[in-house]
Formats: structure tokens, sequence, C-alpha cells
């Protein structure tokens, strides 16, 4: 895939691509296996995820009337987590820590928030939003104020595919599937289907159900969610 196309697809679709880019030469093998680069290293860390990973979620802010979030991606994967068994009550054993806000939430009202919830709550400044993530389907655009710049340099955002350059931060931050159609309408005929067939048993990582499934669209983000769990923890922010 080229350059100019890997730069303009999301993270989630790029791991899902290179799967199948792997996996054209042993297809003809039939091995059940041959979809994963290492199945015994991501069946592994997907059934820790399932038996340890816990988010605790903040109360949203008070309802306007509309609903808090407005894309189908979101509402599947809200909905979807709030009746999951990674959900815990007690914040203390919470691996992250999940920020429920409306995409149309103002700079004013959202820096407010995250002040409310430093202000409320210990785990904000343990590292500085480090362990946080929150939905926001354009993503969160950049603000002087302390508080949207702890959230958008170190929280993860899910964004949904597209996001406008410079609200989108590669090496924390996901979207939501899949957008796969454009990437493989920019992929030769020939390599096209020699992907096919392993192309079939990826749609199981790109759907959305009512009620989720294992290793579908909500699981596959919680497990990206999960794998950025360590991710890198700031200093207290000292007051001068």
């Amino acid at each position: 895939m080229s350059q100019i196309l890997m730069a303009t697809v999301s993270p989630f679709t790029i791991l899902i691509i290179s799967l199948l880019a792997i996996t054209g030469d042993v297809i003809s093998d039939h091995t059940t296996t041959a979809l994963y680069l290492s199945p015994k290293t991501i069946f592994s860390n997907y059934d820790n995820m399932l038996q340890s990973f816990k988010i605790f979620v903040y109360a949203p802010p008070p309802s306007t009337g509309a609903p808090l979030f407005t894309t189908r991606q979101e509402s599947h994967f809200y909905t979807s987590l709030l009746s999951s068994p990674f959900v815990t009550q007690d914040p203390n054993q919470a691996h992250l820590f999940f920020v429920p806000f409306s995409s149309s939430t103002s700079t004013r009202n959202l820096a407010r928030l995250i002040r409310n919830i430093r202000a409320d709550h210990p785990f904000w400044n343990r590292t500085l939003g480090a362990d946080h993530f929150y939905l926001s389907a354009a993503g969160v655009d950049s603000s002087s104020d302390r508080n949207i710049v702890e959230l958008k340099k170190n929280s993860i955002q899910i964004s949904c595919f597209p996001t406008s350059s410079g609200l989108f931060i590669p090496h924390k931050d996901l979207t939501l599937p899949p957008g796969l159609k454009r990437v493989l309408d920019g992929i030769e005929k020939s390599e096209y289907e020699r992907m096919m067939e392993s192309g079939v048993a990826a749609t199981q990582h790109l759907g959305w159900n009512a009620e989720p499934q294992a290793h579908d669209a909500f699981h596959m983000v919680v497990y990206q969610l999960w794998l950025r769990r360590h991710t890198i923890r700031y200093a207290r922010w000292m007051e001068h």
C-alpha cells in the first residue's frame, strides 16, 4: 500500500489491512490462524483483557435533551461499554477512566468538565489524564486552557474516521471502524483478489452488534484501549 494511502486511513483500518496483506501468501494453506501475524500473542492478550480489564465511567454532564452521542459508531460503543463486564464501580480497580461528553460540547464547557473531574476525583491529577479516554466524533480542537491541553495531549481520543489533520495524535488516539471500502478501492485488483478470502474472516472485526460478540468492532476497540493502558505517565502538574 502506498505511503500516501497509508497516511489517509485510520490506525484501525491499517491494522486490518496489514493483517490481510501479511496473510495473502498463506491463504491457500487454509490455516485457521492464517489471518493473524501472531495468533498466540493476540489471543493470549485478548483473553487476558476479557478477564482483567476494568474501566471506570464518570457520570456524563447533565442532559440537555439531545442525545449524548450522535453518530451510530459512538452510540454503539457507548451503550456496549455501559452494559459490558469491563465497567467497574470501583475506580481503584480501573485501568482506564472514560470521560463521556457530547461532541457538541463547547470548549469552555469541556474545560469546566475536566476541571470538575480534577477537583472531585484524585485520578486525573495522578497522570494528568494519561489513563483517561473519551469519544469525540470529529476530535477535540486545540485550546490554551490547561484542562483542554492535558485532555488533548495526554488522554486517548476515540474519533470517527476520517479525523481532520491536527485533531488526531497517532501514537495514542484511536478511530472507530470500518472505513475499509475506501482503502480497498485504492488497492490494485490482483492484490485485492488475493486478499479477499482472508478479508471475509476479517469482517468479524469490523461489525457492530446490538449485543457485542467476541472479536467484533466493540471488542477490537476495547482491545486497542487495553494495549494502551500502559501509556506514558506524566509527572504531576507542579503549581508555581
